[in-house]
């Protein structure tokens, strides 16, 4: 209920949006040298991310990714720790081929499908965060329909203590982006990744829908030629924070 009036609100914000953030133009250049990734379930990262993230690794950037809840709920007619050990799995070889080791992951086994902003929640998170002093965190946009994901927010406005570079990418709902970054050459690689998150793509075609996307976006804009591009809200944490204070006032 609350995700659905947040993304009331922000759609009547839509030409606020368009004014401050919206001028969309792509980016050869990707911050670092520290990249943190908010991934509300064992898969979002890769989905969602995952060519920008190959990019930053090749430009000698240091990646580490969270992910927020276990993914239990994640597999139709397994019991739960069963589901927890093969998603975790997953997570593990997706991460080694876009070039993240087992050593740059955190799981911080928090309840799939509940999310919730909780003391312990927050010094889990704040703990991630000391340890990896990131210039730029990626997480999924606030607008995505997903009750995780927009929790996964909630908890990094609460654990952060220092501005940081927010890019905020999209799995369930298109976001207004103002930054595309080229992952063409970097793709095949990216489908390699997804192709590991094997039990969720028996459950649904996230795979080709994330192609799908990521072709949408390159061949929706004009000023470079590209095959697939990631989309991206990109902004000041400060600000990033305050869209969604404006988005639930």
């Amino acid at each position: 209920m609350i995700h659905q009036q947040l993304l009331s609100k922000y759609l009547r914000l839509k030409e606020a949006v368009y004014k401050k953030y919206a001028r969309l133009h792509h980016v050869e250049f990707l911050e670092g040298p520290r990249i943190l990734v908010l991934s509300p379930h064992p898969d979002d990262d890769v989905f969602g991310c995952g060519g920008a993230l190959i990019r930053h690794i090749n430009l000698g950037h240091q990646v580490f990714i969270a992910y927020v809840t276990d993914g239990s709920l994640g597999i139709t007619g397994k019991g739960l720790k069963e589901t927890v050990a093969i998603r975790k799995a997953e997570a593990v070889q997706a991460s080694s081929i876009i070039g993240v080791p087992e050593s740059a992951l955190y799981f911080l086994q928090q309840p799939d499908g509940n999310l919730e902003v909780t003391d312990a929640a927050i010094q889990s998170l704040k703990a991630v965060i000391a340890e990896t002093r990131p210039n730029l965190i990626y997480l999924p946009s606030f607008v995505d329909n997903h009750s995780d994901h927009f929790q996964t927010n909630l908890l990094l406005n609460a654990a952060l203590t220092s501005p940081v570079l927010i890019s905020a990418y999209e799995i369930w709902t298109p976001i207004i982006p103002n930054r595309l970054v080229d992952v063409s050459g970097v793709m095949d690689q990216k489908i390699t990744a997804m192709k590991a998150h094997q039990s969720q793509l028996e459950a649904m075609h996230y795979a080709e829908a994330m192609v799908g996307l990521n072709t949408y976006r390159a061949l929706m804009y004009a000023k470079k030629r590209m095959r697939f591009a990631e989309a991206f809200l990109f902004a000041e944490s400060r600000e990033y924070f305050e869209l969604i204070q404006e988005g639930t006032a």
